[in-house]
């Protein structure tokens, strides 16, 4: 008998987020998404709507408008939410959305609605790799989540060590951020006779600008034709481009504000390099980088710093050279190294495409979704 799964998840309002979904039901289970009709960018651009289906006929899709929009811990749905829960009465329900929010809760809330016997089986998506103490309510609502839920899907083994930490003993499996191969993929014939080193991301002070602004004054001195380009927007962008100027940069840094995530792909493939100079905070550490896999699948080589999950990813992609993120030296030391060996660059470029296609095409994820659902269908 064919499963029903439903699948709850904000990111979805962009299509790129649907793929793995959308494998799953052309391999004949039945999806239907609930997600908001609109939802901030992060910085990296206006408001998204949400993007329609490539194909219509695969996915169920109620588009609904939270409460709270643009924050993943408050925000929730109207009444609305229990009917559409009540009348699909599916086999799983796939929550896309961390174990303490408040739409979890509204989830827990709406499967106690429902008979025992028809109760579908919860299962959550996690990306927490801090094992941090909330305040109440949302101490509750999470310790709620993990007696309510079957098992849990983690983005990295350091999101299922958490999990540990909490007393979490159910069944986890690790299911990485996946990327599309069709977006992101490799530009031919790259001329130009600088090589340019990119950042791609939300302007913040945990992801490192200022440190890369700094390293790459110093790799400057040694590789007069090294460039250095921002794509992304954020509230410390001033404090980048102040940075740049005090250090008399402006000449050799573009800033080119957020860029479309459907063209974003050509852009990191026309870099010579990406740089990941993540920083790590008492409150959060990188908890996937999928712009690591989005540079591999671009045939991108990446310098990367040693912040949360980044090591483990770039380990597995086998594309590039991790840096102690305390370290500006190291971190300009890795850029010379990089900028200077052509044949490490095309090493790198090579491993990291073939590795992206092999563990983090989108097919790779939906088998690891379908396998989990089919052994957990008794």
């Amino acid at each position: 008998m064919m499963s029903k799964v439903l699948i709850i998840s904000h990111s979805s309002v962009l299509s790129v987020n649907r793929k793995a979904y959308e494998l799953l039901a052309k391999r004949g289970i039945e999806v239907v998404l609930i997600a908001p009709e609109k939802w901030p960018s992060g910085g990296l651009g206006n408001e998204y709507s949400f993007e329609p289906l490539t194909d219509t006929g695969l996915l169920k899709v109620y588009t609904c408008r939270p409460f709270f929009r643009g924050n993943g811990s408050l925000y929730f749905y109207s009444i609305i939410f229990f009917r559409i829960i009540k009348n699909e009465s599916p086999d799983f329900i796939f929550l896309d959305e961390e174990p303490w929010s408040l739409i979890a809760l509204q989830t827990i809330c709406a499967l106690k609605l429902v008979p025992q016997k028809k109760r579908p089986k919860l299962f959550i998506y996690t990306k927490q790799n801090i094992a941090k103490n909330y305040p109440v309510p949302f101490s509750l609502i999470e310790k709620w989540a993990h007696r309510s839920i079957l098992g849990a899907f983690v983005v990295s083994r350091e999101c299922a060590d958490v999990l540990t930490t909490k007393g979490f003993k159910k069944e986890v499996m690790i299911l990485p951020h996946g990327v599309d191969l069709e977006l992101f993929r490799p530009l031919p014939n790259k001329n130009s006779p600088f090589i340019t080193i990119g950042f791609v991301g939300r302007m913040v002070e945990a992801k490192g600008g200022l440190d890369l602004i700094e390293a790459f004054s110093i790799a400057i001195k040694e590789i007069p034709n090294l460039r250095l380009k921002f794509i992304g927007g954020g509230p410390d962008e001033d404090k980048w481009k102040n940075k740049v100027n005090t250090l008399k940069l402006s000449e050799l840094v573009d800033f080119c504000g957020p860029s479309n995530h459907n063209v974003i792909g050509k852009e990191i493939a026309q870099l010579d390099i990406l740089a990941v100079p993540s920083r790590t905070t008492p409150t959060w550490k990188e908890q996937f980088g999928r712009i690591l896999v989005e540079s591999a699948a671009c045939g991108v080589p990446v310098i990367a710093s040693n912040s949360g999950a980044i090591p483990m990813v770039l380990e597995s992609l086998g594309c590039g050279i991790i840096y102690n993120e305390k370290s500006i030296k190291d971190f300009s030391s890795c850029i010379i190294q990089l900028a200077k060996n052509k044949e490490e660059r095309i090493k790198y470029a090579r491993a990291g495409f073939d590795n992206a296609k092999e563990k983090y095409c989108f097919d790779t994820i939906a088998d690891k979704m379908e396998h989990f659902f089919k052994c957990n269908e008794l």
